[in-house]
C-alpha cells in the first residue's frame, strides 16, 4: 500500500488528514538535531513497534482508543515496561508535534494509561564479592575495563571512549567526557548525556600504577602492529586498537564473574550493574549524595536519589540508631557531669 503524500496544511486551525503517521514520524524526527544513537534508537523503536500498527494510518483517525488497544496489544506480547513505555514515548513525541504544529485538533492519547514502570531488583556486589571480583580482573586478560567500572562507576559506553588524554597522571584521576557507539558500522565518538556527565575524579593508586602497566603493554602491542594499530588513543581498545564493542566486554564481564566465583543472581549482572555496585556501596558508606551524583554523572541529586531510592530507605533504621545513641548518648553524658 502506498503511503499518502505529506499535504501542506493550508486552513488555518484545521487538521491536516491526508499525512500518514509514517509521514509524520519522518517530519518530526528530522525536524530538530539529534545525536546519532538517539536516532538509531527512535528508528528501531518505530520499525519494530509502531510501524506494524499506524505505519500508513492517516493521524487524523487515530484515537485513544486505538492507541489503547496497541499498547494492551504489546502488554499481551509480553514486552517488559521499559520497551513499552519508550515506544509509547517515541509515539506522543511525533503526535505531540502534530499537535504542535496545528496538524491535529483533539490530543488522541489523552485517556491512554500505559504500564508502570517496574523496578528492577538491585544486582550488587557485597564489598567480600568486589574484592573476588578485582581480584579475577587481575587475573583475566583486559580485566582492567572491569576493574575501571568498578572503581570509577561510569557507564559501560563512557569506559570504552576514555581516551589517554583524559588521564592525570600527577592527580591521580580521570576525567570522562565522552562515550563511544557503533552507528551505520562506523565509530562515533560522542559527549556525554548531560553537561554533569563530564566530570573528574580520582582512583585508588594501587589501580593507576595497574594502569601504567597497562600503558606500557599497550604500546609494546601497538610497536608490533605499526601501521595496523587502530590509533584513537583508547586506554581501553581491542587488541588492534579499535573499541571495544559491547558484546566483547559483555563477555569480558562474564568471565571475569565467572572467575571470581560468582554464582546465581551475581553471575547474571550486567557490566552496568557495576555502576549501581559502586553507587550502593558509596551511599551505604554515607559519602553525601551530592557527591555520588557527581561521580556518577547525574544532572541532579533527584535522580540519584530516585535510582537508589531503596539504598536510602535502608539506610533510614541505620539513621534511627545514629539519632538514638546521639539522643540517649547525650542524655547520659549530661547526667554524669
Amino acid at each position: 500500500m502506498r503511503k499518502k503524500p505529506v499535504v501542506e496544511n493550508t486552513q488555518s486551525g484545521e487538521e491536516d488528514p491526508d499525512i500518514t503517521f509514517a509521514a509524520l514520524f519522518d517530519e518530526w524526527l528530522n525536524g530538530k538535531k539529534r545525536k546519532g544513537k538517539t536516532l538509531e534508537i527512535y528508528r528501531d523503536t518505530f520499525h519494530y513497534y509502531i510501524k506494524p500498527t499506524f505505519e500508513n494510518a492517516a493521524i487524523s483517525s487515530i484515537n485513544s482508543r486505538a492507541v489503547q488497544k496497541w499498547v494492551s496489544g504489546l502488554v499481551n506480547e509480553d514486552y517488559d515496561s521499559d520497551t513499552i513505555r519508550l515506544a509509547y514515548a517515541v509515539f506522543r513525541g511525533a503526535i505531540r508535534y502534530a499537535l504542535d504544529h496545528k496538524m491535529l485538533l483533539k490530543n488522541p492519547l489523552a485517556a491512554v494509561e500505559v504500564p508502570k514502570k517496574e523496578k528492577r531488583k538491585a544486582n550488587v556486589l557485597e564489598p567480600e564479592e568486589a574484592v573476588k571480583v578485582l581480584d579475577a580482573c587481575r587475573a583475566e586478560p583486559g580485566g582492567i575495563f572491569c576493574a575501571f567500572l568498578l572503581w570509577a562507576g561510569t557507564r559501560p559506553n563512557e569506559a570504552a571512549g576514555l581516551q589517554w588524554k583524559d588521564v592525570d597522571w600527577e592527580r591521580g584521576s580521570v576525567r570522562i567526557c565522552r562515550n563511544v557507539v557503533r552507528l551505520r558500522g562506523a565509530w562515533e565518538f560522542d559527549t556525554t548525556k548531560t553537561d554533569a556527565g563530564i566530570r573528574s575524579f580520582t582512583l585508588p593508586a594501587s589501580f593507576m600504577a595497574w594502569l601504567k602497566e597497562h600503558r606500557q603493554a599497550q604500546l609494546e602491542q601497538r610497536m608490533r602492529l605499526g601501521r595496523d594499530w587502530a590509533d584513537y588513543d583508547l586506554v581501553f581498545p581491542n587488541e588492534v586498537g579499535d573499541p571495544l564493542q559491547p558484546n566483547v566486554y559483555r563477555a569480558l564481564w562474564k568471565r571475569v564473574l565467572t572467575r571470581a566465583g560468582m554464582t546465581g543472581d551475581r553471575a547474571k549482572m550486567r557490566p552496568y550493574d557495576a555502576r549501581h555496585t559502586v553507587a550502593t556501596l558509596l551511599l551505604l558508606q554515607r559519602t553525601p549524595t551530592k557527591v555520588v551524583a557527581a561521580r556518577l554523572g547525574h544532572a541532579s541529586t533527584g535522580i540519584t536519589e530516585d535510582v537508589y531510592s531503596h539504598v536510602l530507605d535502608a539506610m533510614q533504621e541505620q539513621a534511627t540508631d545514629d539519632l538514638e545513641r546521639a539522643i540517649l548518648g547525650g542524655a547520659k553524658e549530661g547526667k554524669k557531669s
